[in-house]
């Protein structure tokens, strides 16, 4: 059995982009091929922020810290390949489109994954705007057309069912990563994710018959970076 590795994320927190880098970095010290499985999801603050600007959102969430865990944000960026010389936006997107392309198009979501935060923290774009949406599909070499997927409520209707089942098991904590039974909270550095990727391919090594549970062990650590 393959180990389950998930990756919950707020588009509209770049520490979900650091996270999946560090996961990335831990998946290749530990040898791990599988597949991540992307799960953008809303916490109730990131809801009502949508058109506000940035920088008065970061100040309710760290208050008088903002400053300091943004420059911690970006030199962290920096020492894993993603070069940000500050955070570029200004009025915070709405990310529903962008939910929507990676809940749909799984077969690009990494790649789309790195498009949408890029958009979002280094370039400044709207996110939120379906031409913007329509060309970063298109340099991501997807076949799906804003159009089509604007039409296809089914893909909504599992994004929200989705959205709400990871909101329960990760306790509306992002990012938040899951690895077979362990769910860890926060931007954890790689040697903690490449212990839990070890650990759970032992396991499921020495028990290749065992289901794991839809609820899972959780083992919560404190958030290291932030």
């Amino acid at each position: 059995m393959k180990n389950e590795i998930s990756l919950v994320f707020d588009f509209l927190d770049p520490w979900g982009w650091v996270a999946e880098r560090r996961l990335q970095l831990a998946m290749r010290k530990a040898g791990v091929t599988d597949l991540i499985t992307y799960l953008p999801c809303r916490t109730s603050l990131s809801r009502k922020a949508v058109g506000n600007h940035f920088g008065t959102y970061q100040q309710l969430r760290f208050g008088s810290q903002a400053t300091i865990y943004e420059k911690r944000l970006i030199a962290e960026a920096s020492s894993l390949g993603l070069a940000l010389d500050s955070l570029n936006v200004e009025t915070i997107p709405d990310p529903w489109i962008a939910m929507l392309v990676l809940t749909k198009e799984h077969r690009h979501a990494p790649a789309l994954f790195e498009a949408i935060y890029g958009a979002i923290f280094r370039d400044g774009r709207d996110v939120g705007d379906p031409h913007v949406m329509a060309e970063l599909l298109q340099s991501a070499s997807s076949d799906i057309t804003m159009q089509a997927l604007s039409s296809d409520s089914a893909v909504a209707d599992e994004l929200l069912k989705r959205e709400y089942a990871v909101a329960h098991w990760s306790h509306n904590l992002t990012p938040c990563i899951r690895i077979g039974e362990s769910i860890v909270s926060g931007a954890q550095p790689p040697s903690i994710l490449e212990r839990l990727l070890m650990a759970s391919a032992s396991s499921t090594a020495a028990a290749p018959s065992r289901a794991v549970s839809s609820a899972g062990r959780c083992v919560t650590r404190n958030i290291v970076e932030r």
